[in-house]
């Protein structure tokens, strides 16, 4: 039915006092859709859109939300199992055809899930970077930190290893970001510093104070620093070692706007240190023998720095790199 059909039928019922219902019943398309645009988007009190699997009554418009988990008695066993097969892969066609969600306007993300390539044997890789996207706050209601494990191969492909994002405390996620630095035997920890400063560093290094961290200030808008990251996607040179369906959820379907998309940012800071950074670094110490201070305005080349990760003067730093 499209809108104008609507609006016949609607205005169809003029009789004065007359209790008429129209009833819509349907399984949610895209956001562009009329009907998401003239019942759903904005609606709110607050003038934001009325969330997926809403329940209730506002204005004089009563919506009811159900899906297969309301009649799991009756639904055959290989069925549910096919579900569960498609949400461990594929999270945005999961929530689309069986939790009815809308979808947003696929036609803007900078992600499309046609260039998410797969493998599943890791080649011999020259560097591997455990990037984070860190949580403000730490409460039920706040952002999972984004913590992504990447690494790049001696012909300069990339390859996304793990997704260890979680919702936690801050020392909860900085055991996690140690635990898979260890595990992974990373060479750098990347990290935004813009919502914690210093403190993102410094909460790292209570769980282990001789991990190289090197803080990224993110200066541009989300999608300008996810641009250069998509275009890898589709130069076919990225590869998922396994699914990652959080993850891939949030890459095909961010569009700019709406909660921080977590694992995405870090996916970014990940493969931007593996790509544009991936032989420079921009330490702020002394060289105790050479007595020559390296400053930001100065690049110089990995191979070149004899860093020793067990020595605090020689951690990796970068103050207010922009982003």
């Amino acid at each position: 039915m499209n809108e104008r059909t609507f609006d016949d039928i609607n205005f169809s019922f003029r009789e004065k006092n007359a209790k008429t219902r129209i009833l819509l019943i349907l399984n949610p398309e895209e956001k562009t859709h009329w009907i998401y645009n003239r019942f759903f988007k904005g609606k709110l009190d607050d003038g934001k859109d009325i969330p997926d699997e809403f329940n209730g009554v506002i204005g004089n418009v009563r919506y009811i939300h159900t899906t297969y988990l309301d009649n799991l008695n009756n639904l055959d066993e290989n069925f549910l199992q096919e579900v569960e097969n498609l949400k461990n892969s594929n999270l945005k066609k999961y929530n689309h055809q069986f939790l009815g969600h809308w979808q947003d306007e696929l036609e803007t993300c900078l992600f499309k899930s046609k260039y998410i390539q797969r493998q599943d044997n890791i080649p011999q890789l020259k560097k591997i970077v455990v990037a984070v996207d860190p949580a403000v706050t730490s409460n039920k209601n706040s952002d999972e930190t984004g913590i992504i494990v990447a690494g790049m191969d001696h012909s300069d492909n990339f390859y996304v290893l793990e997704d260890a994002s979680l919702k936690g405390t801050p020392i909860e996620w900085a055991n996690r970001v140690n635990e898979v630095y260890q595990r992974w035997s990373a060479n750098i920890i990347v990290a935004e510093r813009n919502q914690g400063g210093d403190l993102v560093t410094s909460n790292i290094r209570t769980v282990n104070k001789n991990l190289p961290i090197k803080t990224i200030h993110a200066k541009h808008s989300k999608i300008l620093r996810a641009e250069p990251i998509a275009s890898l996607y589709e130069q076919g040179r990225v590869f998922h070692i396994g699914i990652f369906p959080k993850l891939e959820f949030q890459m095909t379907t961010y569009v700019g706007t709406g909660s921080s998309p977590d694992r995405l940012d870090a996916l970014v800071y990940a493969l931007q240190e593996l790509s544009d950074g991936k032989r420079y670094i921009t330490p702020s110490f002394v060289n105790s023998e050479s007595k020559i201070r390296f400053g930001i305005e100065k690049k110089i080349s990995e191979e070149d720095v004899n860093i020793d990760h067990n020595n605090d003067e020689s951690l990796w730093q970068e103050n207010d790199f922009e982003f």
